[in-house]
């Protein structure tokens, strides 16, 4: 199989889960956020995560999507999910070795966050190498 295809179908199943993950958050913002340990004090708090969780998620979802249409973007679209994947390890990981009570979904949410790292990683040395 074509190494840029392979990258193509990774972003895509990676733009996907962002999109699934973002629609879920806005349609079910109480059961997602006690998922993870938040509550919301009043309609404030609801509004800023459907905002982020909802909104922004979708976004990603759609920006990793985008090497479906057009082909050229995949580089950079793979070097994207590789740094906010890099950065949201990066932050993870010593809240995971320092906090208490963490919900196994963010554990759920880690070991997710770590494979797409690490397969982005891996699919940007394959097509650099190319």
């Amino acid at each position: 199989m074509n190494d840029q295809l392979i990258t193509r179908g990774f972003l895509a199943l990676v733009g996907v889960a962002y999109i699934i993950l973002g629609v879920w958050c806005t349609v079910s913002p109480q059961q997602t956020a006690n998922s993870i340990g938040y509550s919301f004090r009043n309609g404030s708090g609801m509004s800023e995560y459907i905002t982020v969780y909802g909104g922004l998620e979708l976004g990603m979802g759609l920006f990793f999507l985008w090497p479906l249409l057009r082909h050229e973007q995949s580089l950079a679209v793979l070097m994207a999910c590789l740094l906010v994947h890099g950065c949201i390890v990066l932050f993870r990981v010593p809240t995971l070795l320092t906090v208490s009570g963490v919900e196994r979904m963010t554990y759920y949410l880690f070991t997710t966050e770590f494979t797409i790292l690490l397969i982005s990683a891996w699919r940007m040395a394959v097509t650099r190498s190319a």
